[in-house]
């Protein structure tokens, strides 16, 4: 890795080469979408002359119908898509929009033209409404409330008068727009047609550049998206009215254009049908709804010849649809022509933009000036729990303060109400001269203060490259605003942030197929491309290896240096040592110590919570310490709820891997990977970051789809089988990140196995295993009844161990159990894995040596996707973490 670079000068400092680049970048571009636009418009040919080819069912009243219901589908695609609402209401729209239409024509006499647009009028003051109401509902929620107010719109309309009862308005369908008149079925489809491609680009106009990257940001998270500057709430009712406005025009469209309108045709039923033509099309999708329309429609009129069967045969092929083409029809045929023209364009567009941040590396990534950020008397519960006690803290410009302290201290909570996550039931905090306490995260955000997350919050569907783009985009006004000249720069900007940390490689790839550690950098990255004042990092330095660490602290004293003022949450004292000026030291919602990084080397110095700890920094490389064994198998398979002869003999299974290969999409990540882990053994797993180390237990488990090669228990194949069947094999995974589920409580998420677990347990009884993992876990006995969303870090581990445990393995796969642990809490977990030896076989992976130190009886080492060629390395002679190149996997 390169050492990082923060540049102060002006952004216009880029140069003549960077405009080079772009500009060829952009003839790239154009050829590229020439290419995809010259398709598309081919295909929309074929589509307007269908009616005239012959073909059975396809005729002008069907494709007149594929138009409305395709333009209804398109705005509840905006909704569903880019705002992730699920609205089971849609019919609502379309009923205002034509019963409107209706009233004023027939009942007023108003000309139908004038008529319309009193429609649409309504239906987006209906959804603008709708959406004020709505919005602040989240999942299943929005989609229940939607529904429901569907239910209701259909009893209004039979019991209001004036709306025709059950069989509601009927007129000619015609329209005299002055210069023509429409009355026919051909007049009808050329104006639908016409309305389609008005709507459509009105969408691809919503959705384009910055506004589609704020949207997807608020559909994925909202948490994040608030952090970042989005109101997320007025981004969501905006979707929403103009989603429901377009679904409104489709209503105007079915009256004039067909004469007629009752509730039957703007039912529960229509609602759910235009949700199915979403999903069928292509959630997300610009062209989702006219496609999903079209399938659905001429589907119904091919299979009309079937006649008792019509709606067997409809529905099979319909979940046909959705369970083999999970990102819809124009997904499918968007994934078919990307393979089709994967040619030299698409190489020279990659290519140009990975080679612009060489080129770019002068933007300007300068720190705001806004003064000391002060926290006083800070107090924050959540019940009875008191998160923060009178918390006071300094985060001072051009100076780097640490937060230090165990799991559950605190820490995370004080960053949540810094960046305005969280609100102080009292307390203050002052930002200059300006006392920010009750302003929003938004707010927060455009005063200059960025987070990080313990687990980095990316748009999985976006590049690395967007992703970082993002960041300053949604905290600038006014937020819908583009400026396509200005959102190249912010590119060539953000890609230069990208080299300065050796990651331009993965400017272009989607950030779901990044490892951990590469995630936390493009976070990281992001948070610094948005010229923060106050930078705020929670756990930056976890899951790092010890030369990306480093880099890391050399950009941070570069900011430092530039006037920010950051404030750092982490365990790795080391790095706290080495980078902060001003350490805190928390217990129990506390500062309970505070004083210079240079005294947590100092024994009698440091706060009693690192030196109970046991890790104290060291001045050089970290102490081996080597904990006693358990003593005898027999005792071990005691703690883990197995004795004598009962489950598996007490000693685990033999894990057999041969030429194992496995990846993500079209990226394979390990490659022809053989190891074996012998019965009762633990073997660790150990690698720089993108080394494939994750990717080897996803696929060992099942969870890896593409994974190839043979996986064997004791000389029995399993990898034919699913991942549920391979539990019931024997086989558990404890993944990265916990998993745990939040609105369940610790018992819950416990017994939970004994339906998930894939087979019937008759080894011993359930309540027995449970009685062993508290044995094994005394927290989380104390916590039985406590949600896993509430449990700290550390709490949250032994609660995914326990978990894995009460399936009672032969073998138990642990992805990094340490990661972002306090000291004393690594410890606790460290014990507890010690005691399961010879009960079972453990494949560990683990960045922390001192854990496979204790732990490990063998230790292989991974760079590149592969095993190093006979290496083979006892736990008392492991090399260092990161000394093998870095790979973009994981």
């Amino acid at each position: 890795m390169t050492t990082p670079a923060v540049h102060t000068g002006p952004s216009g400092a880029t140069g003549t080469p960077l405009r080079r680049a772009q500009r060829a970048d952009g003839r790239d571009r154009l050829r590229q979408l020439a290419t995809h636009r010259g398709a598309a418009f081919a295909v929309a040919v074929l589509a307007f002359f269908s009616p005239w080819y012959g073909l059975t069912g396809l005729n002008l009243t069907l494709m007149t119908l594929v138009c409305i219901y395709g333009i209804a589908a398109t705005g509840l695609n905006l909704m569903l898509g880019y705002g992730g609402m699920l609205s089971l209401g849609g019919a609502i729209f379309m009923g205002v929009g034509a019963y409107t239409t209706a009233i004023a024509h027939l009942t007023f006499g108003w000309p139908v033209l004038a008529a319309a647009g009193l429609g649409v009028v309504f239906c987006a003051l209906a959804a603008l409404l709708l959406g004020l109401l709505l919005v602040r509902l989240s999942g299943h929620y929005f989609g229940v409330a939607t529904l429901g107010l569907s239910f209701a719109f259909s009893s209004l309309l039979l019991a209001l008068p004036g709306t025709g009862g059950g069989t509601g308005f009927v007129s000619l369908p015609e329209l005299d727009l002055g210069v023509t008149r429409l009355s026919t079925a051909t007049d009808w489809y050329v104006a639908s047609v016409v309305l389609v491609a008005v709507v459509l680009l009105a969408m691809s106009w919503t959705v384009a550049g910055k506004r589609g990257r704020l949207f997807r940001l608020v559909r994925n998270d909202e948490l994040a998206a608030s952090v970042l500057g989005v109101p997320v709430a007025r981004t969501k009712v905006l979707l929403f009215t103009i989603g429901g406005t377009f679904t409104g025009i489709s209503g105007v469209l079915l009256f004039t254009s067909q004469g007629l309108v009752s509730p039957d045709s703007v039912s529960v039923v229509t609602s759910v049908q235009l949700t199915m033509l979403v999903v069928i099309g292509g959630t997300g999708l610009r062209l989702a709804g006219v496609v999903g329309a079209f399938v659905i429609y001429w589907l119904q009129s091919g299979l009309g010849g079937f006649g008792d069967y019509e709606l067997l045969v409809y529905g099979v092929v319909l979940l046909g649809v959705v369970l083999y083409l999970p990102t819809g029809v124009e997904g499918a045929a968007i994934a078919g022509w990307r393979r089709l023209v994967r040619d030299r364009a698409h190489t020279r567009v990659a290519a140009r933009e990975s080679a612009l941040p060489t080129v770019a590396r002068t933007a300007d990534t300068a720190p705001r000036h806004a003064g000391d950020l002060l926290v006083r008397n800070a107090h924050r519960s959540f019940g009875s729990v008191v998160a923060l006690d009178d918390v006071s803290v300094d985060v001072r410009a051009g100076a780097v303060t640490a937060v230090i302290g165990a799991n559950g201290a605190g820490k995370s909570t004080l960053v949540n109400v810094i960046s305005g996550i969280e609100r102080l039931d009292r307390g203050t905090i002052t930002l200059g001269p300006d006392d920010i306490a009750q302003v929003g995260p938004a707010g927060r955000t455009r005063r200059g203060i960025i987070r990080t997350f313990q687990v980095p919050r990316l748009v999985g569907d976006l590049s690395a490259l967007d992703n970082i783009v993002v960041g300053p985009e949604a905290s600038h006004r006014p937020l819908l605003r583009r400026s396509p000249r200005g959102e190249r720069d912010g590119r060539a900007r953000a890609a230069a942030t990208l080299a300065s940390l050796s990651l331009d490689h993965l400017a272009l790839r989607p950030a779901a197929t990044l490892s951990t550690g590469e995630r936390k950098y493009v976070e990281l990255a992001r948070a610094v491309f948005s010229s923060a004042s106050v930078l705020l990092l929670d756990e930056p330095a976890v899951g790092l290896s010890a030369p990306e660490v480093e880099a890391l602290r050399t950009w941070l004293e570069q900011l430092r240096s530039a006037g920010a003022a950051i404030l750092v949450i982490d365990h790795n004292l080391d790095f706290i040592r080495d980078i902060a000026d001003h350490v805190y030291a928390m217990e129990n919602g506390r500062v309970t110590w505070s004083g210079r990084a240079a005294d947590l080397a100092t024994p009698d110095r440091r706060p009693a919570a690192v030196a109970a700890g046991g890790r104290a920094p060291r001045p050089g490389t970290a102490p081996t310490v080597t904990r006693p064994r358990a003593a005898t198998a027999t005792a071990a398979a005691t703690a883990a709820g197995a004795t004598g002869n009962e489950a598996r003999s007490g000693r685990g299974a033999e894990l057999t891997v041969r030429g194992l290969s496995a990846g993500y999409g079209q990226i394979t990540v390990i490659r022809e990977v053989t190891v074996t882990a012998r019965a009762g053994e633990v073997l660790g797993v150990i690698g720089p970051n993108g080394a494939g180390k994750s990717t080897l237990l996803s696929a060992i488990a099942g969870a890896n789809r593409t994974a190839r090669g043979r996986i064997a228990l004791d000389g029995a194949s399993i990898e034919r089988l699913p991942s549920h069947r391979r539990l019931g094999a024997g086989l558990a995974l404890v993944p990265e990140g916990r998993q745990v589920i939040g609105s369940l409580s610790v018992e819950a998420n416990l017994a939970i196995t004994e339906v998930g677990s894939g087979r019937a347990r008759t080894d011993e009884p359930f309540e027995v295993r449970r009685a062993r993992v508290y044995e094994l876990f005394p927290r989380l006995a104390e916590r039985a009844a406590v949600p896993g969303a509430v449990l700290s870090g550390g709490e949250q581990q032994m609660l995914a161990i326990g978990r894995a445990l009460m399936t009672s393995p032969d073998v138990l796969l642990l992805d990094e159990p340490s990661q972002g642990l306090s000291p004393a809490m690594v410890d606790v977990l460290t014990d507890a894995l010690a005691q399961l030896r010879g009960t079972m076989t453990l494949l560990v992976v683990e960045q922390n040596r001192t854990v496979l130190d204790r732990l490990a009886d063998r230790t292989v080492r991974m760079t590149s996707g592969a095993l190093v060629t006979g290496e083979t390395v006892g736990a008392d002679a492991m090399p260092a973490i990161g000394t093998a190149e870095r790979t973009p996997h994981d």
